[in-house]
């Protein structure tokens, strides 16, 4: 008889997971994000640093991230997979990178990482975005970040 109740309860409480396809995300304050690393397939990533505006200056996001390879073949890292959205429903995405503090930007291109190896890359990001955000990479939601 308990068995009966407890189905219906069941599938309730697990139905938004089946419907979206996401479990429980996890939430990370900004001051923690550079300890705790996601992963995505062979890569481990670990988001050093991640600016949605820096006063009237900057006109554009900054993230700046390792990437580390956990594979024991090549793997590639797609920056341009890497996608921001923030509270009011803007997403920004990654845009190249800037050499020398110029204002030209260069395209960002996907990067071949050798097996154990690790790289270290800062992009520019298509716009400025409001905190808290939520982070993606490969069409999966990694953290909110508040």
């Amino acid at each position: 008889m308990k068995i009966r109740r407890l189905i219906p309860i069941t599938l309730f409480l697990i139905s938004p997971m089946l419907l979206f396809g996401q479990t429980s995300s996890t939430r990370i304050p900004l001051s923690r994000l550079k300890s705790i690393p996601f992963t995505a397939g062979p890569l481990k990533l670990t988001f050093m640093s991640l600016i949605g505006r820096n006063g009237a200056i900057s006109y554009r996001g900054v993230i700046e991230i390792e990437v580390e390879n956990l594979s024991d073949g090549f793997a590639t890292f797609e920056p341009r997979h890497l996608s921001i959205v923030d509270t009011n429903e803007n997403q920004v995405d990654v845009l190249g990178s800037e050499q020398n503090s110029s204002a030209f930007v260069y395209p960002a291109t996907s990067r071949r990482i050798a097996p154990k190896a690790r790289i270290k890359c800062e992009y520019v990001l298509t716009d400025r975005f409001e905190m808290p955000v939520a982070i993606y990479y490969e069409d999966k939601l990694l953290a909110f970040i508040d």
